[in-house]
């Protein structure tokens, strides 16, 4: 399997809620409490499968473990996800 490591093609998934306000608003949440290491990333809500998830897009394979890394550290859920 390739795994692309294309910049910007890389995203982090923070949340996942049945409730679009929800994820609203926790977007909002997390983007102030993980900006410095979001600080490059593209907050958005995804709707999917009756779920409304919380991610940040537009990172390298890199920085987004990076990322997640950090933000497990302070007690956060994080998932990076790949292109595709």
């Amino acid at each position: 399997e390739l795994v692309s490591t294309h910049k910007g093609a890389w995203q982090v998934q923070l949340g996942s809620y049945k409730d679009r306000r929800v994820a609203q608003a926790e977007l909002g949440k997390l983007n102030h409490k993980f900006g410095v290491v979001l600080k490059t990333a593209k907050g958005r809500v995804d709707h999917s499968a009756g779920n409304y998830r919380v991610r940040f897009a537009g990172l390298s394979a890199g920085r987004a473990r990076e990322a997640c890394e950090t933000i497990k550290a302070k007690g956060a859920g994080c998932l990076a996800l790949g292109p595709g």
